[in-house]
């Protein structure tokens, strides 16, 4: 989704929170391109963060409008993700 959806604005980020490995490694490993934000337990605090893995979607007022359940299937997570950034996206358009 993130190359899907950057060239209209959205923007993907993940945080380093409580961890002891090498995240910075991890990603390169992985492949993964996304902004990695390191040390970013205070964000965690702020948005309620009560373990991990966890997968949140803010709007542009950075309300959250997603949490991701845990054991909500990954199909489910991405058609969630999907229909909010389409609908922040368009609004953004008609503006």
């Amino acid at each position: 989704m993130h190359d899907e959806f950057k060239a209209q604005g959205a923007r993907f980020y993940a945080l380093n929170i409580w961890e002891d490995d090498d995240a910075r490694a991890y990603f390169r490993e992985h492949g993964y391109e996304i902004p990695l934000i390191l040390a970013a337990d205070l964000v965690a605090e702020e948005y309620g963060v009560k373990g991990t893995p966890g997968l949140f979607v803010t709007d542009r007022s950075h309300r959250i409008s997603y949490v991701r359940n845990k054991g909500t299937p990954p199909e489910a997570v991405e058609a969630a993700i999907r229909a909010i950034l389409e609908r922040e996206l368009t609004a953004n358009t008609l503006q």
